[in-house]
């Protein structure tokens, strides 16, 4: 296929371009990808971390998330390379002290051993402040049994990860997508 629609020995990226053959490299699928959140709100107790188990998944296009165990599992026709993100809001502390409270998340990567990989962590602190929010991302390189999971430290008692309610969307959102 000749292009005749070249000015000044550049394209003219506002042409209409009709292509007859296939174009390549203008892009990746990302799949499989998920999202899982949690339609409950998740205790947490002080100084633990506790693993957010998401209970629901609005999409997951290869069948890899695992809602009675908040697991996003690889197989080995998917391996590879993810990107995964966490976000976690927590309720505020009810006495709204002005003492250095904390929230963690960390996004942890294990093999099929239950050996920990990898660990992406973000740590938000707070005081005086309504529904504390920490969110977190990175890469994993992901192997047929690896898994991924996030857990949430707070420093405060009696406070819960806000799982879907119904003035706002889900606080509670685990999601990733391949890149290679």
């Amino acid at each position: 296929m000749a292009i005749s629609k070249i000015q000044s020995e550049s394209l003219n990226l506002a042409d209409t371009f009709a292509f007859t053959g296939t174009v390549t490299g203008a892009g990746e699928s990302n799949a499989p990808y998920f999202q899982a959140v949690s339609s409950v709100d998740v205790a947490l107790t002080q100084g633990v971390a506790t693993l957010v188990t998401m209970n629901q998944k609005p999409f997951d296009s290869g069948s890899l998330f695992n809602t009675s165990n908040g697991r996003f599992v690889m197989n080995s026709a998917n391996a590879g390379k993810y990107f995964i993100y966490c976000k976690v809001s927590i309720d505020s502390d009810t006495n709204f002290t002005t003492t250095g409270n904390y929230l963690s998340l960390s996004v942890r990567q294990y093999n099929s051993s239950d050996t920990q990989l990898l660990n992406h962590e973000a740590r938000n602190s707070w005081s005086i402040c309504h529904y504390p929010t920490v969110q977190v991302s990175g890469f994993f390189d992901l192997a047929n049994g690896d898994y991924v999971v996030p857990y949430v430290t707070v420093t405060g008692s009696g406070l819960n990860a806000f799982g879907v309610n119904t003035t706002s969307p889900s606080k509670l959102e685990f999601t990733g997508f391949k890149i290679t």
